[in-house]
């Protein structure tokens, strides 16, 4: 309760604890061999040291056996270790060597050039047949009036989409001037409204004005009796 680090190392044993109480228990498999007479039976703590033995044995003969019937072949040269499954083979030199990568890379080589070539021609093949059975279907089209067909259908096409696009160019032109006519109307009321707001104000001074001078001319008429008064 008292050491920090003994209560630690106490809570990780605790929760080790759980981990192993949480394992099942496994059952122990019977063996699958019996023995017919129990005296037979050989201890197998005393066999372990011979069962290692005879297997080293039994893998040093296979890899002699291996070795003798592939011709296994192990050889040291100047430092360079050398392994070979055939008796009779012979050993290359470095410039052997590089002319035998040399010689297979001219023949994988030759044979892509072969591949490609044959490649191209078949591509040209097919071009051909191609443009022949192209040029023959519209010979024959030419032959046969489907080239006039083909033709009147086209044109009847084009004026088609002619008429199509003068319909819409005038539902544009007369909705663009729709539009205009409606925004000349409410700028007509807008300027209508500005010049009916300033008659308005007008008005408002020129009553304001009256009263002023009737005013006047009241204080004028006052000041004027009362000085014929006295």
């Amino acid at each position: 309760q008292e050491d920090e680090q003994a209560r630690e190392e106490f809570e990780e044993m605790k929760s080790t604890m759980d981990i192993m109480g949480s394992l099942k228990d496994r059952e122990v498999q019977s063996p699958t061999f019996t023995f017919q007479n129990p005296s037979n039976v050989i201890s197998v703590s005393s066999r372990k040291g011979w069962n290692a033995y005879l297997a080293v044995a039994a893998s040093v003969a296979l890899l002699m056996i291996a070795g003798y019937l592939t011709g296994f072949n192990l050889t040291t040269t100047n430092g360079d270790l050398q392994v070979s499954f055939d008796s009779s083979s012979e050993s290359f030199t470095q410039d052997e060597v590089k002319k035998m990568i040399a010689d297979a890379i001219n023949q994988h080589d030759q044979h892509i050039d072969e591949r490609l070539s044959v490649s191209a021609n078949s591509v040209k093949q097919y071009i051909d047949n191609q443009a022949d059975q192209i040029e023959s279907q519209l010979v024959r089209s030419v032959s046969d009036g489907g080239f006039e067909q083909e033709k009147e259908e086209y044109l009847s096409l084009l004026k088609q989409m002619l008429e199509n696009s003068e319909l819409a160019q005038k539902k544009y032109t007369d909705q663009v001037l729709t539009d205009f006519a409606i925004f000349l109307d409410i700028q007509r009321q807008n300027d209508l409204n500005v010049i009916q707001t300033r008659f308005d104000n007008l008005r408002d001074d020129a009553e304001l004005n009256l009263m002023q001078t009737n005013q006047l001319l009241s204080n004028l008429m006052y000041e004027n009796e009362n000085a014929n008064q006295y």
